[in-house]
């Protein structure tokens, strides 16, 4: 018989499971006596596999395993009870710890004084790693004067901290009604006895706030409450920004209106039990204005009809707190009386100002959407990208006649992105109808309104800075284009206001004005015909910014001497020669395309030099495969540019360079700027960016390079060449010929046609171009490199970084110039780099941190803790797998001094080089030593002889 069984339910936590299970089996209590019961809610990771291991090696484990998710981990928990064989329970979740002497402390307590709950601390871990306890909870229960808070709080610190036996006893909650106030479940043990005498399990339709009601419905059935003074379980407050399954802060109507579900759950418990007036004055109050502050306020996802049904739904709880005069503000207390006196659309509107005001939002979009799905992923597509960040904007799209399958799609966007809504056709309304009814469920101040066939590519934040915080009705926007370094700009005033590209609104002066779509045939123009009729305060402003129907895309192509064809990306496009790049004068701030002609191949460049600082960020190309296409279906032609959509996020002066290969060969997927018998593209490339980095006043010390893959090669390549520079690197190539076969069989037929050599004696000419070390030993210098390696990338680490370690250690050159940072990160191609949020905070701070920190704004933009990254692939699949972060980190360290032990594996065997060498000639001098004495002993002897002659 087990003294008590553990219940943990698991959902894809395999990054942690082990470390979890292990909190348990180090416990100072024998684990002989403690039963471990998994159970396996559907995960899809390898948490099932761990599971199995250790019940195979511990007989005291059980792992089951449940065929499909629950959506809740209160059925788990039940059949975790069920399955039991203690006479006492208690609860983990499977990405938190035990204390060592949680299950030693906690048993003996309720053994000795023979309680049904027993209860301790929770240790809290905060951003920086470090754990704290909060004691905010247990200063109403065991400090019960009317002293100020600040008072009450100090003594209770002051008692906990001087006496680590202190102890509370209660016969039961009507002792200490601030009892119901703690909802920390898993700091406790539970009689099983009187769970399943009283009938206590978790509710399993809930998604969130089970565990509240099962800890609720124990305490007011318990017969022995005791608190006593331990640490009992260490809970990481980081998951709930980690998208790990913790449903504390999700937005989704699911769980925003399970929450109150379980209050009423609780509120129908304590009228059975005769303690309705408690719980109400107690606990209901205080946690339906934590709801509404920190849930439904939040919850820009949630129409207006999805809110009000759930008014109507949970209409008692209000009422009651209304009846029994709870503790509630002002706000509150209006807003509960409305709801108890039906008028929800006074309720509604004291709600909806409270979303604005609370709305993490800048700007709402609201899109009317046909049947187009290759559109709506383009769409979001280019919203990933904006110069405004993703999480910034609500997108509210509009069903313009959908089709059911399309209505999916959208449907299943909007579930897992908490920015995005989608008003559908209900109730007869028509699609006027549901335009105006977007608006009034906009969550903030502004608005922009998009054709179906026409988005903004870059400038919702010139829009929104223009009218952020001003007393503007509209802001226009008329865009600009450039070339050859003359701006054109139109300064007429215009009239009519549909020749405008885009437009922001003012959500107050829309409504105050009761500017509605009405049923034509242009709405949206309509609709915007009446907001200029009725503004008090407008603004058009210019920008030098492309502005495109989508639907309208083109491409525009020029033709050099060489006669093929350049595609363009940006309607800014510069043409100029090597030679005019110093006296050029180059745009600032403004995004444009470079083609520089140098020695007849043409070097392509997307550019955005700034004025705020003088750093340099340079990003360069990797892969790129040629039958890749657009939107439209069209094969996307070269030159090929990576990440040079992110200038928008850097205050630096940003360049993104081409690899010219792609544009004179047809077939090469992967060039590594290696060029051909006359010119080594990427010395060619070195020269232009230390002319264009002149211009600017750039120093070399300022400039980084950064890139993956082959990207990362070229910018060892150009740190190399450039000197004073640093490189950032991503699961980087350091030699060519270990990369994939059918890249380096591509290049080697463009060099064995150029050369007109053999393979063997062209790697052996131009090896430098080829190999990163002899790059180094032919310019005689190492830059300095930080590189990021994904260790669950098998093939760069054996292939690439581990003989480039080797290799490096043997040159003399090398001086600690390499920071490696490993990391583990599972997906389908580990060779892939990290996600676009995560790499652009290493960079922003690598800038901060190691390049010229004169900046205009000081501010470092930290992306890495936001939510998931975004882009086409996580809406149409999620990746199955986190990083464990803990783990990475103790990992990291290992390898690190793994790292620089094999760097300096050589100065060691230099080391015992010498020592032997000296060992040698000690050897040598010993022997020396040794004849010479065999030599004195002689002579001694012979002394003697002559000696003993004279006696004689």
């Amino acid at each position: 018989m087990y003294k008590i069984s553990i219940i943990i339910p698991v959902f894809n936590t395999d990054n942690v499971l082990e470390r979890t299970i292990k909190s348990i089996i180090n416990q100072s209590m024998d684990f002989k006596d403690i039963e471990l019961i998994l159970v396996n809610d559907g995960s899809t990771d390898k948490s099932g596999e761990i599971m199995d291991n250790f019940s195979l090696k511990y007989e005291n484990i059980k792992a089951i395993h449940l065929n499909k998710n629950c959506g809740s981990p209160g059925k788990p928990r039940n059949i975790g009870i069920k399955s039991s064989n203690a006479e006492y329970v208690m609860f983990l979740d499977s990405d938190d710890e035990y204390d060592k002497y949680a299950c030693e402390f906690l048993y003996n307590t309720i053994i000795d004084d023979d309680a049904d709950v027993v209860g301790g601390m929770m240790s809290l871990k905060n951003k920086n790693g470090e754990y704290y306890v909060p004691i905010s909870s247990w200063v109403p229960i065991i400090d019960k004067t009317t002293d100020n808070y600040p008072t009450r709080k100090k003594r209770v610190e002051k008692k906990l901290l001087s006496n680590e036996l202190y102890k509370l006893k209660f016969n039961s909650v009507k002792d200490n009604p601030k009892l119901i106030t703690d909802f920390g479940f898993t700091t406790k043990i539970f009689r099983k006895s009187y769970l399943i005498k009283n009938s206590i399990f978790f509710p399993e339709n809930l998604n969130g706030g089970e565990d509240a009601v099962f800890l609720f419905n124990s305490l007011i059935n318990a017969k022995g409450i005791i608190f006593i003074n331990k640490i009992i379980y260490y809970y990481d407050t980081q998951r709930d920004d980690k998208n790990n399954h913790s449903l504390t802060h999700n937005t989704s109507l699911k769980t925003i209106e399970s929450r109150p579900k379980s209050y009423k759950l609780m509120y129908e418990i304590a009228k059975s039990h005769n303690q309705k007036e408690m719980f109400i004055r107690e606990l209901l109050y205080s946690k339906l204005m934590y709801w509404f502050n920190n849930h439904l306020f939040n919850a820009s996802n949630l129409t207006n009809d999805e809110i009000l049904n759930i008014l109507k739904n949970n209409k008692i709880l209000f009422e009651e707190c209304i009846n029994y005069n709870a503790g509630l503000t002002e706000f509150f207390t209006n807003l509960f009386k409305d709801i108890k006196n039906l008028n929800f659309d006074a309720a509604l509107r004291k709600i909806n100002d409270k979303r604005t005001k609370f709305s993490k939002y800048l700007v709402s979009i609201i899109i009317p959407i046909k049947n187009n799905k290759i559109y709506i992923f383009d769409i979001l597509d280019y919203f990933f990208n904006l110069n405004l960040n993703f999480e910034d904007i609500e997108i509210i799209f509009v069903d313009d006649g959908l089709q059911q399958d399309t209505i999916n799609i959208i449907e299943n966007i909007a579930i897992k992105y908490d920015n995005i809504k989608f008003i559908i056709t209900r109730d007869n309304l028509n699609f006027e109808n549901l335009m105006n009814l977007a608006i009034l469920n906009s969550t903030t101040k502004y608005l922009i309104f998009l054709d179906e066939n026409k988005f903004i590519l870059e400038n919702i934040d010139i829009l929104y800075e223009k009218i952020k915080g001003s007393d503007l009705d509209i802001v226009s926007l008329k865009s600009t284009k450039f070339h050859k370094n003359n701006i054109e700009k139109s300064d007429s005033i215009f009239t009519n206001p549909l020749e405008l590209d885009a437009y922001i609104f003012n959500k107050e002066f829309i409504l105050k004005n009761n500017i509605q779509f009405e049923s034509n045939q242009d709405s949206l123009n309509s609709f915007i015909s009446k907001c200029f009729n009725s503004y008090k305060k407008h603004e058009t402003i210019f920008s030098n910014s492309k502005i495109s129907h989508f639907n309208d895309v083109e491409y525009n192509s020029e033709n050099d001497e060489k006669s093929f064809n350049i595609n363009n990306i940006l309607d800014n496009i510069i043409s100029i020669d090597f030679n005019e790049i110093e006296e050029f004068n180059f745009p600032r701030d403004t995004v444009f395309e470079l083609h520089v002609n140098y020695k007849n191949i043409i070097y392509s460049f997307i550019i955005n030099f700034s004025s705020k600082n003088k750093n340099l960020i340079c990003f360069g190309p990797g892969a790129h495969a040629r039958n890749s296409k657009n939107s439209k279906g069209e094969i996307i032609k070269p030159p090929y540019y990576d990440r040079w959509s992110w200038y928008k996020y850097f205050d630096e002066s940003f360049i993104a360079y081409a690899d010219p290969i792609f544009l004179y060969d047809q077939k090469i997927t992967l060039g590594w700027f290696v060029g051909d018998k006359n010119q080594w593209y990427l010395e060619s490339l070195s020269l232009i960016i230390k002319k264009l980095s002149k211009s600017q006043k750039i120093l070399h010390e300022n400039i980084l390079f950064f890139g993956s893959s082959g990207g990362g090669f070229a910018s060892l390549g150009l740190g190399t060449l450039i000197k004073g520079s640093k490189v950032l690197l991503n699961n980087s190539q350091f030699f060519i010929m270990n990369y994939h076969e059918y890249h380096i069989e591509n290049l080697m037929r463009i060099l064995e046609s150029s050369f007109n050599e053999s393979s063997s004696e062209i790697i052996k000419r131009i090896n430098y171009r080829l190999n990163i070390i002899e790059l180094f030993k032919k310019e005689k210098y190492i830059p300095e490199i930080t590189y990021y390696l994904n260790l669950e990338s098998k093939h760069d680490f054996q292939y690439q970084y581990s003989p480039f370690v080797e290799e490096l250690s043997k040159l003399d050159l090398y001086n600690n110039q390499f920071n490696v940072k490993f990391y583990r990160e599972l997906k389908d191609n580990p060779h892939e780099p990290l996600e676009t949020k995560e790499t652009l905070n290493i960079i922003k701070l690598f800038c901060k941190q190691n390049l010229f920190n004169e900046l205009l704004n000081d501010e470092v933009i930290d992306v890495h803790n936001m939510e998931n990254s975004h882009n086409k692939k996580l809406i149409i699949e999620k990746s199955k797998f986190e990083c464990n972060k803990e783990y990475i980190i103790i990992l990291e360290n290992k390898l690190t001094d793994y790292h620089k032990q094999l760097l300096n594996n050589q100065s060691d065997v230099v080391s015992l080089k010498e020592e032997l060498s000296s060992s040698q000639s000690d050897v040598v001098s010993l022997k020396e030593e040794l004849s010479s004495s065999q030599s004195d002993v002689v002579s001694l002897k012979e002394e003697l002889s002559s000696s003993q002659s004279d006696v004689v």
